[in-house]
């Protein structure tokens, strides 16, 4: 009788890192409660305040209220409510859409206008940030990777008030930053490669912190095998599944 043939074992390769740009990587480091200090800081980057200004940040509902049902449905990326009750927005958008100026604007003018309801104070408006993270040439008009825009007199450029601030970040002209602590956030989001993700994370002190406890558990999650299951299953479909089950917080 012959004997039983032995099952082939196949080591599961290792797999290299999510890119931070992935939407789903990006929503866990920014818009997960358990990373709010991340937050933190890199919007004190962003913002160039003095660090621990920013002592709480709570996360918000990414979605935009709709006043009436026939309303179009809004999801921001990453929803923040500062101590002051300034209200964030960081989106982060890989592929270049034509009306990417109109969706911000409308974003942005959401998250003023959900502030009140009936009865509301106008006075009670908080300002609304959104901060635009692109990974393509989105302003143009200027060969600054940080470009800011505000409501402002035509012809003396003074401000007509603090309630709206809409900020880009460009990726693709990340060396005209001058800032080395935005810098070094903006090379760790574009990062792609391992090597690349590993070197730009040790320039970061928050990073470094997290990563001892998190962000090497990204791996397992890319063995996903929800994935190789289904050819149709997507990158980002994986992650969330992977989230789903727990894989991130191992």
């Amino acid at each position: 009788m012959p004997a039983k043939s032995k099952k082939m074992q196949t080591k599961t390769p290792t797999p290299a890192l999510l890119p931070p740009k992935v939407d789903a990587v990006f929503k866990m480091l920014f818009g997960d409660k358990r990373n709010v200090n991340i937050l933190k800081d890199f919007l004190e980057a962003v913002l160039h305040l003095e660090p621990n200004v920013l002592k709480t940040i709570i996360l918000r509902d990414p979605y935009l209220k709709k006043e009436y049902v026939e309303d179009k449905l809004s999801i921001l990326d990453v929803k923040a409510e500062l101590l002051d009750g300034k209200i964030v927005d960081i989106e982060i958008q890989v592929k270049n859409i034509p009306e990417m100026r109109s969706r911000v604007t409308y974003y942005n003018a959401s998250m003023i206008t959900e502030q009140i309801g009936e009865g509301g104070k106008y006075m009670d408006i908080k300002p609304a940030i959104s901060i635009i993270i692109t990974n393509y040439p989105f302003v143009t008009e200027s060969k600054k990777c940080h470009t800011t825009f505000q409501m402002l007199e035509k012809t003396e450029r003074f401000q007509f008030n603090d309630l709206q601030e809409i900020n880009v970040l460009d990726l693709t002209k990340i060396a005209a930053e001058k800032d080395e602590v935005l810098f070094n956030w903006l090379e760790f989001i574009k990062a792609e490669k391992e090597k690349d993700i590993e070197t730009s994370t040790n320039l970061i002190p928050r990073l470094v912190e997290v990563s001892k406890r998190h962000w090497r558990t990204v791996k397992s999650l890319v063995l996903c095998e929800f994935a190789v299951a289904s050819k149709n299953s997507g990158l980002e479909n994986c992650f969330t599944e992977g989230v789903f089950r727990g894989f991130l917080w191992q």
